[in-house]
Parts: C-alpha cells; sequence; structure tokens
C-alpha cells in the first residue's frame, strides 16, 4: 500500500503573479490647456491688483492736488499805484465781486453798499431820488468815487457822487477801501474811496 505525502511550501516561496504596471502617457494638448488656464488666472490677478492700486491711487491723490493746487491771490488797484495783494493793504477792504453781484439780484448800487460793514446809505424817497452814502460817521462829500480809475465825485452836488442813478447791471467788480487814502487820492477820500470795475466786451469796450 501505497502513502502519498502532500509537500508544503512557505508561502514566501510560493511565485506571485507579476503585477500589473499602468503607464501613463503624455498628453500634450491636455498640458498646453492647463498651462493656458493657469496664464489666464495670472493675468486675471495682476488686473485686479493694478486697477485696485489705481483706485488707492486716484483716491489719495485727490486731496493732495487741491491742497497743492495755488489759490488765486485777490489783487486790488485801487490801494495803491499799482495792483497789490489784499494782505499787503494795511486799511479795512471789502472786495464785491460779479458773482455777488449776481446773487444779490439789486438794481441799483446803492443797494450793493448797504451791507458793506461801516457804511450808512439814506434815500430822500422812491427809486431816483437822491442818494447818499457815509462812511464812519463822514460826511457823503468826504467819500470818493471812482469809474474805471476815474474820479465820479459831481462837483455840483457838494462833490457827492449820485448814487441814484448808478445801475449794478453794468458793474464788474467793486473795490472798496475804508478809512483816509488822502495820501494817494486826496482830500476827497478822506473817509474811503470806491472804486467801479465796469465790464468790458470782447474788444475791451465799455
Amino acid at each position: 500500500m501505497r502513502v502519498r505525502t502532500a509537500c508544503f511550501q512557505p508561502t514566501s516561496q510560493i511565485e506571485q503573479p507579476p503585477a500589473k504596471t499602468t503607464v501613463k502617457l503624455h498628453n500634450p494638448a491636455r498640458s498646453g490647456e492647463i498651462a493656458l488656464e493657469m496664464t489666464m488666472v495670472i493675468k486675471k490677478t495682476c488686473a485686479a491688483k493694478l486697477a485696485a492700486t489705481s483706485i488707492l491711487i486716484s483716491a489719495m491723490s485727490g486731496p493732495l492736488l487741491a491742497e497743492d493746487a495755488p489759490e488765486m491771490e485777490t489783487m486790488l488797484v485801487t490801494a495803491g499805484l499799482q495792483e497789490m495783494p489784499v494782505y499787503e493793504v494795511s486799511s479795512s477792504v471789502t472786495v464785491i465781486t460779479a458773482q455777488d453781484i449776481e446773487l444779490r439780484q439789486v438794481k441799483y448800487l446803492s443797494d450793493l453798499l448797504r451791507d458793506v460793514p461801516g457804511f450808512a446809505v439814506s434815500q430822500a424817497g422812491g427809486p431816483g431820488t437822491q442818494t447818499q452814502v457815509r462812511v464812519r460817521g463822514a460826511e457823503a462829500n468826504q467819500l470818493l468815487v471812482l469809474i474805471d480809475g476815474v474820479r465820479a465825485n459831481d462837483p455840483a452836488q457838494s462833490d457827492e457822487f449820485p448814487y441814484q442813478f448808478a445801475l449794478a447791471a453794468n458793474i464788474e467788480r467793486i473795490e472798496i477801501i475804508r478809512g483816509p487814502q488822502s495820501a494817494i487820492w486826496g482830500s476827497d477820500a478822506i473817509a474811503g474811496v470806491i472804486n467801479i470795475i465796469r465790464k468790458k466786451n470782447v474788444d475791451s469796450q465799455y
């Protein structure tokens, strides 16, 4: 009688089937798409940063430009023999501009002078009647009125200016200096000087 003997081999010695190796093939088209997508993302990021930087610079530069812009000095031709800035004039000065006249919407020069500090305007009746302007208690004939630098006081009316006939429609600017100005304009300017500057057309004609 034959006895068959089974022969067992250790597990480590059992031959295993070879493992499958997966080989990834290079896809040029897919690589190009990925590179293009990365380029677009970078461009969008740079554009967003540039836009944010431009907005920040604009917001910061606006106030700086406004502060750095030089202000126009108000020049006077009445206070001396030549133009000078207002801050160099020692007397009290009031300047009525064309914008002020437009906002007031008045008809006569005397109505513009009612709001000037130190001025007292008196009128004998309605429009067209005798009107006098006094400065700091002085007489009406002690206030010199100039029209474009030319004396306009009327010797036939006690050397007073006929305010009742002066309209505000043709006035561009009024320079007023309160206080004695006799050293420059003579004895007629003991109380002050009013210089009326009229409007001009393109041909510099009144």
